[in-house]
């Protein structure tokens, strides 16, 4: 076996620092805090052991992982044994359980490569495409494999069709539109179009409609290179240097891990535009002429697999950085984009190599399911980790009493159905109590902000939690920032409203409120207080 295509590094070359753009908070939906835990595994009976083996409950060196949407069920490229190992939903299934079935292999406990209809040479990407079908991008045999209706194929089944080649007994290389050499990943669209890296003629081959395509069929488009029969290497913005990974947002962009690079490449109108294609962004370098490797929360050092959630959440596994870097609303941005969590090391600027829960030693495949769980083929713990996904919230509540008040989970930016209204007949103070509750999942702070005052009414806004501390100033220009809340913990405040002087024998009525922002992904929550002097 060519133990020496598992793991291609890019070459020693300068780190250059810039100053990262940071993303704008807008990000709605399930986050991935820095230094996650994982809390499932395959391939080992826990997170802290580390062999390998062929028997159903192990791999050596997995390449990539995929999850069915429709069923739950979890495929594992498992590059050592030569061999695509099934388990059932992770719901279904304890750690270190054994595979449903194996495909590459007639049975579990095999390993040998083979160029046959049901044999494998290191199969290296998957994916699931729009009819259940499982596309295997195998290394070693310089071909794309399909498999109908994977999520119940027996053991050692047959593949239904091959791409890169004429027949399943050839596994010749050549850059040609029918051929490949060293395909690493594959990517399928909603329309079942096909998109194929090749580590070593450094592109990308476009299949349209590939389900259809007779065996050997030529590719419709590449990119990378001006046309096919070209293998040339480049940092231009039409150029790959060894990609690896590919991936599809849902308006049908496609990402691609340009790994001798050290960059992610972005391509928003691909299908029908043409051979050599301009990409419209880049991440992980300050434009289309460099392709240093570093070491930030804006670098990579070559980038792997990667994959594109469908709230825009973009997953990277950095290689030789040994993490994941997880970005949020990537889209329309490019450059020096900071991400905003790290997975597998307690910071941006660790790359230890260890074992157990927080850790990804080598990441190479990642993947998510319908429930917004991470999924991560790490090679050299010969094991897949299962992180799952954590949420934000803040909850805020008003009441005329510090006992008695309005708007527990009731969450909004409106304050509808949170408010609560005083009615005074002289001019004297009124407070309005409310709280700010973390009804996440995790420990986070928030940014509170608030009414004002205006001509006919004073606000004054008090932080009551250890003692009152007016905040009045930070709470008017949003920019008071509260302490670290833990999952379900609370802060108190209050708001203080009383007429002025020119309101002592007049009528009027005054609206106040105050709003919590998450910090991590901008959700809020807002609670209203209205005065009524008569």
């Amino acid at each position: 076996m060519k133990r020496s295509q598992l793991l291609i590094t890019a070459g020693a070359i300068s780190i250059l620092l810039f100053t990262p753009l940071v993303l704008t908070k807008t990000h709605a939906g399930p986050v991935y805090p820095t230094e996650s835990a994982a809390t499932r595994v395959l391939g080992q009976p826990d997170l802290t052991t580390n062999g390998n083996g062929d028997a159903a409950n192990q791999f050596y060196f997995p390449l990539d992982v995929e999850v069915d949407p429709a069923t739950g069920k979890v495929f594992v490229a498992d590059g050592g044994n030569n061999r695509v190992l099934r388990f059932a939903s992770i719901d279904d299934i304890a750690d270190g359980a054994d595979a449903e079935a194996v495909l590459g292999q007639s049975d579990f406990g095999l390993s040998a490569a083979a160029t046959t209809a049901s044999g494998m040479n290191e199969p290296s990407g998957l994916k699931i495409g729009p009819s259940g079908e499982l596309w295997v991008a195998e290394n070693g045999n310089n071909r794309v494999l399909r498999f109908d209706n994977a999520a119940t194929v027996s053991s050692g089944a047959s593949a239904d069709a091959v791409l890169g080649q004429s027949d399943f007994t050839s596994s010749t290389s050549g850059d040609g539109a029918g051929e490949m050499n060293g395909p690493r990943d594959v990517a399928v669209d909603d329309d079942g179009n096909l998109f194929v890296t090749e580590i070593r003629n450094s592109r990308v081959l476009i299949f349209l409609n590939a389900a259809s395509k007779a065996d050997g069929a030529d590719a419709d488009q590449v990119l990378g290179q001006t046309d096919f029969d070209e293998s040339s290497t480049g940092t231009d913005a039409d150029s790959f240097k060894n990609p690896q990974g590919a991936d599809l947002s849902e308006n049908g962009t496609l990402y691609v891990a340009d790994s001798g690079n050290n960059r992610i490449m972005i391509f928003s109108d691909v299908i029908a535009s043409g051979n050599g294609l301009d990409a419209d962004a880049v991440l992980g370098q300050e434009d289309f002429e460099t392709g240093d490797e570093g070491l930030s929360a804006f670098e990579f050092d070559y980038p792997n697999k990667l994959c594109v959630k469908s709230d825009g959440t973009l997953l990277v596994a950095d290689k030789d950085n040994r993490r994941i870097l997880v970005f949020y609303d990537v889209a329309g941005q490019s450059g020096e984009v900071a991400a905003n969590a790290v997975i597998g090391q307690e910071d941006f600027e660790s790359e230890d190599r260890y074992s157990g829960a927080t850790a990804t030693s080598l990441p190479l495949g990642v993947c998510v399911d319908t429930d917004e769980r991470i999924y991560v083929a790490d090679f050299d713990r010969q094991r897949v980790a299962v992180f799952e996904s954590e949420s934000t919230q803040p909850d805020l509540t008003v009441g005329a009493t510090s006992s008695e008040r309005k708007g527990d989970d009731v969450y909004n930016s409106s304050g509808s159905g949170q408010r609560k209204s005083i009615r005074i007949t002289r001019r004297k103070r009124v407070k309005f109590h409310c709280s700010v509750e973390n009804d996440g999942s995790i420990d986070e702070n928030f940014l509170i902000s608030g009414k004002g005052s205006n001509s006919r009414f004073r606000v004054k806004h008090y932080l009551i939690s250890g003692g009152k501390t007016n905040v009045t100033g930070a709470v008017r220009r949003g920019t008071h920032e509260t302490s670290d809340i833990a999952s379900a913990g609370m802060l108190r405040y209050r708001m203080e409203v009383k007429p002025k002087s020119r309101m002592k024998n007049r009528r009027g009525n005054f609206n106040t409120w105050l709003r919590g922002l998450s910090l991590i992904d901008s959700e809020q929550d807002k609670v209203r207080g209205r005065v009524k002097k008569r």
